[in-house]
C-alpha cells in the first residue's frame, strides 16, 4: 500500500490538474507495477480522456489488487465513455459485490444500463443509490430521466416532487443540486476521498 502522504500528493494534484506533478510524485515510486501505481495512472490517462490508455492500467490495476472497489469502479466509468456499456454494466456489478453501498457504483450503474436500455437495472440502480443518500441529485435526476425514458413522465415528475419535499424539510436541495451538477460532465458519481486513494473497499 502507498504511503498516505504519497496518496494526498496525488490526489492533490489530480484534483487540481497538476499533471506534471502528478507524474513526478509518480515517479518516485519504485515500484512502478504496484497495484495503486496502475490506478492512479489510470485514473490520470481517464481525466485526460485517453481512454484506451487508462483501461489497460486498470485492468492491471484490478489484476494485482483483488477486492477493491476503485479500480472495479473506475474501469466501469471508462468502459462508459467507451460506450461499451455491457463491459461497463459488469465492473461496476463487480464493485458492487465488493461493496454493496458504494453509491457512486450504483449512480454509475444506473447510468450506463439506461444507455444500454436496461431500464430495469436503472431504475433499481437508482432505487439504491437513493435509499442510502437520498440527497444525491444525480441519483435523483438519472431516476426521473429512466422513468422518462420507460414513458412514464408522470412518476418522473413525482420523483422530482418528492427529492422537493424532502430536501426542503432537510434544507440539503440546493446543496444537492450543486454536487449533481458538478458531477454530471462524467456521466456520474463523485471523486471522493476512498475512491482516489484506491484503497476502498
Amino acid at each position: 500500500m502507498l504511503a498516505q502522504d504519497i496518496v494526498d500528493q496525488l490526489r492533490m494534484s489530480l484534483e487540481n490538474a497538476e499533471y506534471e506533478a502528478l507524474e513526478q510524485t509518480l515517479a518516485t515510486i519504485a515500484d512502478q507495477q504496484h497495484p495503486q501505481v496502475q490506478y492512479w495512472r489510470g485514473l490520470y490517462a481517464s481525466r485526460q480522456g485517453r481512454f484506451a490508455e487508462a483501461k489497460t492500467y486498470l485492468l492491471a490495476a484490478i489484476s494485482g489488487a483483488g477486492r477493491i472497489v476503485a479500480p472495479h469502479y473506475e474501469l466501469g466509468r471508462v468502459y462508459t465513455s467507451l460506450r461499451r456499456f455491457e463491459d461497463a454494466i459488469r465492473c461496476l456489478q463487480q464493485a458492487l459485490r465488493i461493496n454493496p453501498k458504494h453509491v457512486p457504483s450504483l449512480i454509475s450503474l444506473g447510468w450506463a444500463a439506461l444507455q444500454h436500455r436496461q431500464l430495469g437495472l436503472a431504475e433499481a440502480s437508482y432505487l439504491r443509490a437513493i435509499a442510502h443518500q437520498p440527497e444525491r441529485f444525480e441519483a435523483v435526476s438519472g431516476l426521473a430521466k429512466a422513468y422518462e425514458v420507460a414513458g412514464v413522465p408522470l412518476q418522473a415528475a413525482k420523483v422530482y416532487e418528492d427529492y422537493l419535499h424532502k430536501s426542503r424539510e432537510s434544507g440539503t436541495a440546493d446543496k444537492s443540486r450543486e454536487s449533481g451538477t458538478a458531477d454530471k460532465s462524467r456521466e456520474s458519481g463523485t471523486a471522493d476521498k476512498s475512491r482516489e486513494s484506491g484503497t476502498a473497499d
